[in-house]
């Protein structure tokens, strides 16, 4: 008799996943990214601070070796004169936009690349800036001839300053940004088959005849110009050199943005006795390194702060050197004792990157240590109502006086 033989076994196997166990993975990945993105942006936000603050302990190196070489560091606003000639007798800036002979292509300015727009009726006189400018230029180049009567140069022996192999008898105005790249990096070098007139490439340094160390550098399609030189104190990479107010002399931005996110490191000198001079950096001109709010007029008033320098106050925009004393003027309480704001590095210098957010804020009193907050308000020194907030902008710069961010 046959028995039947038995059915096999039949197996179903199953390909894939089901729509659970996808949902499952799905939100497994979705909750690791949550977890991840924000540390590994945490960690690179961190590396871009701290290649800032690399970048600036290296200039910091740099203005010391040019202290060591020259027994001074760099003031952070200068007069440069192409000619050789500082005009020490000028009693106000008005005085010198009558001077419409100086720079035929802007009569209305006696600087190339324009007048600065913020100078307050307690700033310097052209005649002493032009004086402390020479006083500097002969302390670091006493070969050099240099003039308060006329002009010590001929048109094929001048001092081409930016580099640009023509002689500019207009002279040129230097702020901190472009101070700390000139003394730095010498003359800029700059691409003559540019026809728009020779844009910057680098920096060459100074020429070594101490007769005249501004010499042209040789640059692309400029092959006839001075090879002898000195090497700059600092390598400032070329992509970051930006000039915004045609003057042919760069400012250096930091590596935390660029285009209309760029800033310049400024920088401001203490003078060796204290003396920062809170309008050596002024407004910055154009999209480079105004923040976006800054260029709205009715805002300026909330940017400054006022500085009990000298025996005056003194208010400038943005950026301003920072104190370690309250900077609100004293004498407005007791003008019997005004007693002076202390500086942050009061022999040296301070250089100030606008950080991440890239707006440098007001500046002034900065606590380094303490329970306290930093960054204190100063209410005297704004209208009624103001938010106290506003120095929030600051928490993220960077300086050489801090060994992270002002926070």
């Amino acid at each position: 008799m046959n028995r039947p033989r038995p059915r096999p076994q039949t197996r179903h196997h199953r390909f894939g996943f089901t729509l659970v166990e996808l949902l499952v993975v799905i939100l497994i990945i979705a909750v690791l990214i949550a977890l991840l993105v924000p540390a590994i942006m945490a960690a690179v936000r961190t590396a871009r601070d701290a290649a800032v603050a690399s970048e600036i302990n290296n200039l910091a190196q740099a203005l010391a070796d040019f202290r060591s070489k020259y027994g001074d560091y760099p003031p952070s606003r200068i007069v440069l004169s192409e000619t050789g000639f500082y005009d020490t007798s000028q009693t106000a800036y008005n005085t010198a936009l009558s001077q419409v002979t100086w720079y035929v292509g802007n009569p209305i300015h006696p600087f190339i690349g324009g007048f600065p727009n913020n100078f307050s009726t307690t700033d310097l006189s052209l005649g002493q800036l032009n004086d402390r400018s020479l006083r500097f230029m002969r302390k670091f180049f006493p070969r050099a001839t240099f003039s308060t009567t006329g002009a010590t140069v001929t048109a094929t022996n001048f001092y081409d300053f930016n580099g640009n192999g023509v002689l500019d008898q207009a002279p040129i105005l230097l702020q901190g940004h472009e101070c700390l790249v000139f003394f730095l990096g010498g003359i800029p070098l700059r691409d003559f088959s540019n026809p728009t007139g020779g844009n910057v490439i680098g920096m060459s340094g100074f020429g070594k005849d101490p007769r005249n160390p501004f010499v042209t550098p040789p640059g692309a399609n400029n092959p006839g110009a001075s090879t002898n030189r000195q090497t700059p104190f600092y390598e400032f990479n070329a992509a970051r050199l930006i000039d915004d107010d045609g003057d042919g002399m760069p400012g250096y931005i930091d590596s935390l943005g660029k285009g209309s996110d760029g800033r310049y490191y400024a920088y401001f000198s203490s003078y060796g006795n204290s003396s920062y001079d809170p309008n050596d950096v002024n407004l910055f001109f154009g999209s480079i390194a105004a923040a976006p709010e800054e260029n709205v007029p009715e805002d300026y008033v909330y940017r400054t702060y006022r500085v009990n320098f000298a025996t005056s106050p003194v208010q400038s925009w943005v950026p301003n050197p920072y104190t370690s004393t309250d900077p609100v003027p004293q004498n407005l309480v007791n003008p019997l004792a005004p007693p002076l704001a202390v500086y942050q590095n009061p022999q040296s210098f301070q250089i100030i990157s606008a950080g991440r957010d890239r707006i440098y804020g007001p500046g002034g009193q900065y606590l380094s240590s303490g329970a306290g907050e930093k960054l204190p308000f100063d209410p005297l020194n704004f209208p009624a109502g103001t938010d106290p907030g506003i120095r929030q902008n600051e928490r993220d710069d960077l300086t050489n006086f801090t060994a992270s961010r002002l926070d």
